[in-house]
């Protein structure tokens, strides 16, 4: 699973120039462990098109996001 979830961000991810701080020069986009992905963004459409785009890439490999287990957080300085 772990090498289907890959590929699924690896095509999900391409041309993407959101994301919300800087590691070692990179983006952050997402963060995995075991099946779970947790999408990253400035702001809500982002976060939103990065959904769309996992979405996107998760069926062409046979693979649907289960709405009930979706969830937002949101964090801020305020």
């Amino acid at each position: 699973m772990s090498l289907i979830l890959e590929a699924i961000i690896q095509e999900a991810m391409k041309s993407v120039d959101t994301g919300v701080f800087i590691i070692h020069g990179q983006r952050v986009t997402n963060l995995r462990f075991a099946d779970n992905i947790d999408l990253v963004a400035e702001s809500q459409d982002q976060l939103q098109e990065l959904r769309d785009r996992v979405n996107k890439s998760s069926k062409r490999f046979g693979l649907k996001i289960n709405a009930q287990k979706n969830k937002k957080m949101t964090v801020g300085r305020t």
